[in-house]
């Protein structure tokens, strides 16, 4: 259930352009991502759990086959819970590698989703920088 929502929300959603983004998709990147099967998409029922599945993605990541990682979690909790989780995961493994993390609270096919998206800071800022010189950004002057 999850994974198709977060699929119709990348393929829907965040592939819609916008003026506010200079005619390109909200994440221009994250439907090529999906399409080319470089999203990893889990869920987890616990907070161990989540941990668990969290080092093995990190410890096996192959940036040839995986650009991003959303993790639902699945338990139930404090939605403050999803920003305290992403802010360890920050202060944690950002320190011990090329990491960002983001929080999300999403509706989705008429459910909320509470998840966790992970990605390598490096190809983000990289892909920052390429949306900059295309205008993606408001305050590009």
């Amino acid at each position: 259930m999850f994974k198709e929502a977060l699929e119709d929300w990348v393929l829907g959603y965040l592939s819609e352009c916008t003026p506010e983004h200079n005619n390109y998709p909200r994440c221009p990147y994250a439907k090529k991502a999906l399409l080319d099967n470089k999203v990893r998409i889990d869920e987890a029922e616990s907070q161990d759990e989540f941990w668990n599945m969290l080092e093995w993605y990190l410890d096996n990541w192959d940036d040839d086959t995986c650009e991003a990682v959303a993790i639902n979690l699945s338990w139930l909790f404090n939605p403050n819970d999803r920003i305290r989780i992403c802010d360890l995961c920050t202060s944690y493994y950002s320190s011990k590698g090329d990491w960002i993390f983001i929080e999300e609270q999403q509706l989705l096919n008429g459910k909320i989703y509470h998840m966790i998206l992970v990605h390598r800071f490096s190809t983000m800022a990289v892909a920052k920088r390429q949306l900059r010189k295309k205008g993606y950004y408001q305050d590009n002057a």
